[in-house]
């Protein structure tokens, strides 16, 4: 499988200069590509928004989102095997990857959409065939994230 069979397409590409504010409303649906002078500037995530701009008193109304932005970008893409992407997200440390097709942002693969060893990953109980209350869909009876 690829990054093709396991992505999210559900994004939006916004400008390095477009406000986390805005940002925050758009990741109400959408995963966030930044666009930086045509190019994929990276993922901007909740912890993004959190740590790079709350923690440190940023207003998100006039902080833009290449300040939380992550300085380096990881990319895969739409052939890049399953297994190959979780490297690449564990190397960098990383739970998300953009997928580009040229310099085209076509979806956004996830760690847990690519699986353990680029596996399909597990998303029931293997016990009583009951989706996991476990908060990464370990199984077991760990109670949901609050």
């Amino acid at each position: 499988m690829t990054a093709r069979d396991r992505m999210r397409t559900n994004l939006m590409c916004l400008d390095a200069a477009v406000t986390v504010l805005e940002a925050a409303a758009a990741m109400r649906e959408h995963r966030v590509v930044v666009i930086k002078e045509g190019r994929v500037r990276g993922l901007v995530t909740e912890r993004d928004i959190v740590v790079r701009c709350l923690a440190e008193r940023r207003d998100p109304m006039w902080c833009p989102l290449e300040a939380v932005c992550p300085e380096r970008v990881v990319l895969a893409g739409p052939e890049t095997p399953l297994a190959e992407a979780r490297r690449l997200m564990e190397e960098h440390g990383v739970r998300a990857l953009p997928v580009v097709d040229g310099e085209l942002p076509i979806g956004i693969l996830a760690l847990e959409d690519a699986g353990r060893d680029g596996a399909a990953p597990d998303l029931e109980d293997a016990s009583n065939g009951a989706p996991s209350r476990h908060p990464r869909g370990l199984g077991g009876d760990a109670p949901p994230p609050s």
